[in-house]
This record gives structure tokens, C-alpha cells and sequence, in this order.
């Protein structure tokens, strides 16, 4: 069984740190804006906000708000559809119960991952740079990540789409690194190497590893 699958930590971090500071709209570009570039503005904004909710609220249990703050990446990234394209051409490869093994195990490694790292992000200053088109149905909500104590700035590219009447995030960009294709990348080296089964039971490792109250 593989003991490890690479996981970019910048993008993880990045995601963590999106979901955990206060938000702060820059100057989007108006000149080329239109009703859905502020729509995808303002679901990002929305995001923000309701995390930081989260975090403010010390009134119950720290599993209690990584339950919270679970539920927030459910509803923030389409997570159906990026478990998809991560996995690529394998995913015809795979029988119905393998393909339903492997989404349950590819949502809960994301969810856990980044829950996990739950208040650890304090200080940094998001910005909402610019809203552009990204293809014909995409927009990419451009932002900065600005570190406390002169730790400089992150650039990280929010692709969200409009999906069953609502925007989901299906990739983060950061510094030009693109998570989905990097993760594709990754796992398709898995399955060359062990399989599906083999890409399947490193997930559940995975998994298995996380604390039980992060479930």
C-alpha cells in the first residue's frame, strides 16, 4: 500500500488562509465588469465572511467548528467535479463502486486537510484585486493574500462557476500553480504506478489518519 500521496502545501495553505482572515474588496476592474463578475465577486466575499463567523465563535466546541467550517468547504468547492477532473481518464477505468469509494475518500482528504488546520491562520489581509472571464462560462476572482509582519503577499486565482443556480469554486490558481492540474498530475502517477485500487487505498490511509473529531 502507498504510504503517501505529495500534497502541495502552498495551495493548501492558501485555502486555509482564504477561509480564516477577515476580507477586504479592492479595486475590481468596473471598466470590464458586469452582473456576474460582481456576482462571483460577492460569492467569494460571502465565503470569507461566513468563515470568519466561524472562527469568532468560541461558544462551542473546537469539533463543533471544524464541523462548521467542513460544511463551508462542502458548499464552497465542487467537490464532485473537481474529484473528477483530478482523477482523468482513469475515473472509466473504475467500476461504479470504485468510483463511489474513491469521491466519498477524495471529498473527506480535502474537507480533512484543510479543517484540520483550523484557526492556525491569523493576521494576513485578503483582497479582492479584479474579477476577469475565464473561458465561456468561468470567471477568476483575482485576489492578494497579504502576510502579516512584512511577510509579503500571495497571489491566488479563484475559478468559480456557476453550477446548478449557485458559484462553486473548481480551481485555485496561486502564484500561476494551478491545484487541480497539479493534483491530476499527481494522482495519475499514483494509478500508473498501483492502480486505481492502489489511488483508492491511499486515500483511505489518508484518512485514517486524521483525528476522529475531525470527521
Amino acid at each position: 500500500m502507498i504510504q503517501n500521496i505529495k500534497y502541495n502545501s502552498t495551495i493548501g495553505i492558501v485555502v486555509c488562509a482564504f477561509l480564516a482572515v477577515t476580507i477586504f474588496v479592492g479595486q475590481t476592474n468596473r471598466a470590464s465588469a458586469d452582473s456576474t463578475d460582481e456576482e462571483a465577486g460577492q460569492f467569494i466575499q460571502n465565503l470569507a465572511n461566513k468563515a470568519i463567523s466561524v472562527l469568532r465563535d468560541d461558544s462551542g466546541s473546537l469539533e463543533i467548528r471544524e464541523n462548521k467550517f467542513q460544511t463551508l468547504l462542502y458548499d464552497g468547492f465542487a467537490l464532485d467535479r473537481l474529484g473528477r477532473f483530478v482523477v482523468g481518464n482513469h475515473w472509466r477505468k473504475m467500476s461504479p463502486e470504485q468510483q463511489g469509494d474513491y469521491q466519498e475518500l477524495f471529498k473527506l482528504w480535502v474537507v480533512k486537510t484543510y479543517s484540520v488546520r483550523l484557526g492556525g491562520y491569523t493576521g494576513q489581509i485578503f483582497s479582492i484585486v479584479t474579477v476577469v472571464k475565464a473561458g465561456t462560462t468561468d470567471r477568476y476572482v483575482r485576489t492578494l493574500i497579504d502576510q502579516p509582519k512584512g511577510g509579503g503577499s500571495v497571489r491566488a486565482d479563484w475559478r468559480v462557476r456557476h453550477i446548478d443556480s449557485t458559484f462553486k469554486i473548481v480551481d485555485v490558481v496561486v502564484e500561476g500553480v494551478s491545484m487541480v492540474v497539479t493534483q491530476k498530475q499527481e494522482f495519475s502517477a499514483v494509478v500508473r504506478r498501483h492502480g486505481v485500487e492502489g489511488l483508492i487505498e491511499t486515500l483511505r490511509a489518508r484518512v485514517s489518519k486524521f483525528p476522529a473529531k475531525s470527521g
